[in-house]
C-alpha cells in the first residue's frame, strides 16, 4: 500500500515506487483526493489525446491502472472516477494531478507483464496478447 500526503504528485510517487520494488508489472488501484488534474481522452479518429486541465479539489472514488514494460521502461498507466463538490463525476486517463488531502493507492506486483508495442492501426502502444496465448488467462 501507498500512502500519499498533501502536495505529493501522484504518477511520479508510483514510478518511484514501481522502481523502488522493481517491479515488472503490477495493478494499481485506490481512493483519495487531489486536485487540478490534467485528464485525457484518447480520440481515436486523430490517434492521439484530448487533454484538459481541471481546477479545483476533486474525491478520488476510483483509481485503476497497472505497470508495463515499454521497452526497457516502466510505464504507468493510469485511469480515474473524479468527484466534483456538486455530486457530479468526470474521468479519464490520469496525465497529472497533485494530492489534495491524501491518496491510499494498492499496488499489487505481478512477476511478468506482457511489453507495450505500437498498434500502428491505433497509434497507441498497447499490451497485446502473443499469437497463440489467450487474452483470459489469470496472470501467474
Amino acid at each position: 500500500m501507498l500512502i500519499l500526503k498533501r502536495g505529493e504528485d501522484v504518477l511520479d510517487s508510483l514510478n518511484r515506487c514501481a522502481k523502488a520494488a522493481q517491479l515488472k508489472g503490477g495493478m494499481i488501484s485506490g481512493l483519495g483526493a487531489i486536485t487540478a488534474p490534467e485528464l485525457g481522452f484518447f480520440d481515436l479518429k486523430k490517434s492521439r489525446f484530448t487533454r484538459r486541465r481541471f481546477a479545483g479539489m476533486f474525491e478520488v472514488l476510483a483509481v485503476s491502472g497497472n505497470f508495463s514494460q515499454d521497452g526497457n521502461d516502466l510505464t504507468t498507466h493510469v485511469h480515474v472516477s473524479l468527484g466534483r463538490s456538486n455530486f457530479r463525476v468526470i474521468g479519464g486517463h490520469l496525465l497529472d494531478a497533485q494530492v489534495a488531502v491524501t491518496m491510499e493507492l494498492f499496488i499489487v506486483p505481478l512477476g511478468e507483464m506482457p511489453v507495450r508495442t505500437m498498434n500502428p492501426e491505433l497509434g497507441l502502444r498497447l499490451i497485446e496478447p502473443d499469437a497463440g496465448e489467450q487474452t483470459s488467462s489469470p496472470a501467474r
